[in-house]
């Protein structure tokens, strides 16, 4: 199974990604992710769960938002080795 934190803005965008938030977990679970889903309340919210993560704690850090919560969580994760998967669902980004 593949460890993945996905950060989730529900805000971003306008609240699109709520429409599809279950159906992209469910994809991952049925594709033996271990799934650790967070929702960010704030902004900086991103950027704070993502300084928390370890090295090894996740094979992967999915966000789902727009550019800005893109931003927060890369730049949270800086200067880690972790790889990142940006599911997009920002206004310009959808």
């Amino acid at each position: 199974m593949i460890k993945t934190k996905l950060i989730f803005d529900p805000i971003s965008g306008g609240g699109i990604g709520k429409e599809y938030i279950n159906d992209v977990v469910e994809k991952l679970k049925n594709n033996k992710v271990d799934l650790d889903l967070y929702y960010t309340k704030k902004v900086g919210d991103a950027r704070e769960v993502s300084k928390e993560i370890k090295e090894n704690e996740f094979d992967v850090v999915a966000v789902m938002g727009g550019d800005g919560t893109i931003n927060e969580v890369i730049n949270g994760l800086f200067p880690t080795n972790i790889p990142i998967n940006i599911i997009p669902s920002g206004f310009r980004l959808v």
